[in-house]
C-alpha cells in the first residue's frame, strides 16, 4: 500500500474538528485508523497469493509428502481428529 493511498483513505476516513486545519485528530481516531490501514494491507497481500499445492505428515515423521488441497483443508477443519498429523498448505503468486 503507498502513501498516497493511505492519504486518500484518511481523507475519507476522519472526522476533521477543523476541516480548515486538517492536522489534528484523536489517539483514538488515529489507532482505529491504523488497525483499518493494516486490515486494508493484508487483504491486497492475500489477494497476490493463491493456493498452489498442499502436504502432509506424520509428526515422527521428518518428510513430508504432497496431498491434496481438499485433505489439507478437512484436516485444518478438524484437527482434533487428526492428532499427530500435520498438514500445510503451499502458496505461489498469482500469474508467477
Amino acid at each position: 500500500m503507498d502513501k498516497r493511498r493511505i492519504e486518500e483513505e484518511a481523507a475519507q476516513f476522519f472526522e476533521w474538528p477543523d476541516p480548515k486545519h486538517r492536522n489534528t485528530v484523536t489517539l483514538t481516531s488515529c489507532v482505529i485508523f491504523a488497525a483499518t490501514i493494516a486490515e486494508m494491507a493484508r487483504a491486497e497481500e492475500r489477494d497476490r497469493w493463491e493456493a498452489a499445492g498442499a502436504q502432509c505428515r506424520f509428526r515422527q515423521d521428518a518428510e513430508w509428502s504432497a496431498c491434496t488441497l481438499d485433505h489439507a483443508r478437512m484436516v485444518q477443519q478438524r484437527p482434533d481428529e487428526w492428532a499427530g498429523y500435520e498438514v500445510r498448505i503451499l502458496y505461489a503468486e498469482r500469474g508467477a
